[in-house]
Order: C-alpha cells, then structure tokens, then sequence
C-alpha cells in the first residue's frame, strides 16, 4: 500500500499497518458507543471486524462483501431534493442504533456515512456538538490532513424531524461555516 507524505514522498506501508490503522475506533464519551465512519473501499477491509455494517448511499453491487449483518441502502448524495428519503433515514437509524459496534461507510466517507454516524450517535444520547468533535477528531488522514467532514444535509434534516430537534441543523451550518475546506468547496 502506498502513501504519500506533505511533500509528495511515497512511503511504503504494509497492508497490516494499513488494516490496523482503519480499525482504529472513537472511543466512548459518556457511554456512547460512537460508530466508525470509512469510506468504501476502506470498509470493504474492516468490515469482518465489527457486528453491523451499514453501506449509507453506495450502489448495493459494490457492497456483496458476505458479512452476516450488512445492509446498504442507496441514495444520491446531494442537497435536497436528492438524497435519502424520510423512510431510508429511519430503517438506518433503527438498523444500526441497537448495534454494539457499528462500521458506517458511504462511497467517499465524508457525506452519507458521517451524517449517519452523527445522527446515530445523538439517537444513543451524545450531545450533538460534543459527536461531531469526537467524529470529526477521528476522521482518517487523507495525506497530511484529516478527510473531510461533510455530513449529508438531507439525512441531518430527516434525523431532526425524527428527533423531533431543531438544533442539529444549526449546528452543521456552524461547523460548514468554520472549516475552510468546506467552505472553499461551497465557492465562499
């Protein structure tokens, strides 16, 4: 496996270092068992590791991985009106809420998986602002830099009519608003 460092130097990495690096987990705050958000290919690795595995938004053909307890539910990740549905937001939620350890992927492990992630660590009672920095804090390193965290909005806006909250929304748009990156992709 190779890897590159902030100056553009392949490093060599073997895929054991590689693995052990992926499995690395939030740890509890609180007793919320955060769940592990990867993206696609990472996932396709790790997921033997953990007793459920939820696919947020990839094609269910790029997920036949033969875990026991997997499921995928597809969806566009964009704004509204694409993305999950109301009902696809609930299964999710009611899928992996229960689950002891919990791998949540999407394609990118930026969008659909950490709105996922996010949104089930609130339903196991973390305060939102408290998930999203433990989240956010455990993102994988993408080169020099943690991989971004965009959680997709219309999953975050189907979890608070759900919740019944008003304030997790508010939240996310604090957080676009103080990462430069997001806010450069936003084009402001």
């Amino acid at each position: 496996m190779s890897t590159f460092d902030a100056d553009g130097n392949k490093n060599q990495e073997t895929f054991e270092e590689y693995r052990e690096r992926l499995l690395v987990r939030p740890a509890p705050v609180f007793f919320v068992d955060f769940p592990t958000v990867r993206n696609t290919q990472e996932a396709a690795l790790i997921c033997h590791d953990f007793s459920t595995v939820i696919g947020a938004g990839p094609r269910v053909e790029d997920c036949n991985w033969g875990h026991p307890n997997h499921k995928v539910w597809t969806f566009e990740d964009g704004e509204y009106p694409d993305g999950p549905s109301l009902m696809q937001v609930y299964e999710m939620l009611m899928f992996g809420v229960p689950a002891d350890d919990v791998l949540v992927y999407c394609d990118s492990g930026t969008s659909g998986s950490t709105a996922l992630a996010w949104a089930i660590s609130i339903v196991r009672q973390a305060k939102p602002k408290k998930a999203l920095e433990v989240l956010i804090q455990v993102q994988p390193m993408e080169g020099n830099k943690k991989r971004l965290f965009l959680p997709n909005e219309v999953l975050i806006i189907h979890m608070d009519y759900l919740l019944d909250r008003q304030d997790t929304f508010e939240i996310f748009l604090e957080h676009e608003a103080k990462d430069p990156e997001i806010r450069r992709l936003n084009g402001s």
